[in-house]
C-alpha cells in the first residue's frame, strides 16, 4: 500500500513535480516542461543560470513573518502572481478556471492569457480574483 499523499504545502518541488507528471496527460506534461524547436534557448537559459548560486537565509524565532506587498495598489499575501499560460487547457477542459480559483485563494492575483481558451469564462476568472481581495 503506498504511502498517504502529503499535502501541497508539505512537498518541496521535485515532489510536485513528479505528482504532477501523474496526473497531467502526457501531451501537456510535454508542453509544459518541454522546449521549442532544438532546445537551444532553454539550454542557454539554464547554463545562464547556472552560473548563480543562491544562498538561503534561514531566520529562526520569526512568528507570523508578513510577506504581503502591494503591487498595482493591490495588497498580495506573497510576492508572486501567476503567469498567463495560453495552453492550461491541455491539462484539463476547466483548468484555466481552477487555476483562477487557486490564483485568487493563494496568490490574490492571475493573469488571464491572450491566446487561452478565452470565452464567457474570463469574466469569471476576474471576478474571482477580484472578489479574494475584499
Amino acid at each position: 500500500m503506498p504511502p498517504p499523499e502529503k499535502q501541497l504545502k508539505e512537498m518541496g518541488l521535485r515532489e510536485i513535480r513528479a505528482l504532477a507528471r501523474t496526473r497531467m496527460p502526457a501531451e501537456a506534461w510535454e508542453h509544459f516542461m518541454g522546449a521549442a524547436e532544438s532546445g537551444a534557448t532553454l539550454r542557454r537559459n539554464q547554463r545562464a543560470l547556472g552560473r548563480f548560486l543562491f544562498r538561503q537565509k534561514i531566520f529562526h524565532d520569526i512568528t507570523n513573518p508578513d510577506t504581503s506587498i502591494e503591487l498595482f495598489g493591490r495588497k498580495l499575501p506573497i510576492p508572486a502572481a501567476i503567469a498567463p499560460v495560453g495552453s492550461f487547457s491541455l491539462i484539463s477542459d476547466d483548468a484555466e478556471r481552477q487555476v483562477a480559483e487557486a490564483g485568487a485563494d493563494l496568490v490574490g492575483l492571475f493573469a488571464a492569457p491572450v491566446m487561452g481558451q478565452l470565452d464567457d469564462r474570463v469574466a469569471l476568472l476576474i471576478a474571482i480574483a477580484d472578489d479574494s481581495q475584499r
